[in-house]
């Protein structure tokens, strides 16, 4: 496997304006391509793509090789022998494959993950519209079962697809590697906050707090106020674009009812009741 990252540009996510980036494996020998969008490109969001693109090809290779990237290696020793960061080599054991960092100013060692790349955002990327990450990945993930993967490939004379089955790759362990992304989100007034175009709700309590959301293997979402979970919730694997625990609202109306008998309520203003013959004179309209 040679895996890379790719960035596709900015785009209106979530009502901000983000930077979008591509992560994409290519399998040496069949070519077979895996890719998932994300906003970030710091190392658990590395790893949670790493364990995504895996279970897209069904198994892992015998050894991935990196750019030099910061997340993977971080330097080289004396001997011009790269220096893996702790997490990744951490991660790359668990999974029992190793990693190669490609030598630098020979862009031929990791070649066919940049032509990979260049294919995506030629092929893919043009016209393409989308409302939030997960519309995307649900996008890209359709062609390139529709269209990357089964094209005859013009390298191999072949489709990906059908080489697939030859590479020989590693099961997948039962229980994925621990990764943890952690992301700032501000709660709506109505109690939820948005992740990858789906609303989890949190209790009415923290509506407009300012928190952080957590993804975990598995689909598994965390939400955070100050270093404390405050609600639990999985990604959703149909069309949901709002998940809500009714726990979370249990107790709103008896506090709305402690402000209104408090005094703490929305006061409108009077509003003075005319007769409509009044706005006929200022008008000018004869009768």
């Amino acid at each position: 496997m040679q895996a890379d990252w790719g960035y596709l540009g900015t785009f209106l996510l979530d009502g901000r304006l983000r930077k979008v980036y591509i992560f994409v494996i290519v399998l040496g020998y069949s070519r077979y391509l895996v890719a998932y969008c994300t906003n970030s490109m710091d190392l658990e969001t590395l790893l949670l793509c790493h364990q995504r693109c895996f279970a897209m090809a069904s198994g892992i290779a015998e050894q991935i090789v990196y750019d030099n990237m910061k997340t993977v290696t971080i330097g080289r020793d004396l001997d011009h022998k790269p220096i893996w960061q702790a997490r990744s080599l951490e991660f790359a054991n668990y999974y029992g494959f190793r990693p190669v960092a490609h030598t630098p100013y020979k862009p031929r060692s990791k070649g066919k993950v940049e032509r990979a790349i260049d294919y995506i955002k030629r092929n893919f990327c043009p016209g393409r519209h989308f409302t939030d990450l997960t519309e995307l990945n649900q996008q890209l993930q359709q062609w390139l079962d529709t269209v990357a993967n089964v094209r005859i490939h013009g390298t191999t004379g072949c489709r990906p697809v059908d080489r697939l089955g030859q590479e020989t790759l590693r099961p997948l362990p039962q229980k994925a590697f621990p990764t943890a992304v952690r992301l700032p989100r501000k709660a709506s007034r109505d109690c939820y906050v948005s992740y990858l175009g789906v609303l989890f709700s949190v209790p009415w309590a923290y509506a407009g707090c300012n928190l952080e959301v957590e993804e975990l293997a598995g689909g598994i979402i965390k939400i955070w106020w100050h270093n404390q979970v405050i609600a639990e919730h999985e990604l959703p694997r149909d069309n949901r674009r709002r998940v809500t625990q009714a726990s979370h609202f249990a107790g709103l109306l008896s506090a709305q009812r402690e402000n209104r008998a408090s005094g703490l309520r929305q006061v409108y203003p009077v509003v003075e009741q005319r007769s409509l013959d009044i706005y006929e004179q200022f008008a000018g309209v004869q009768q």
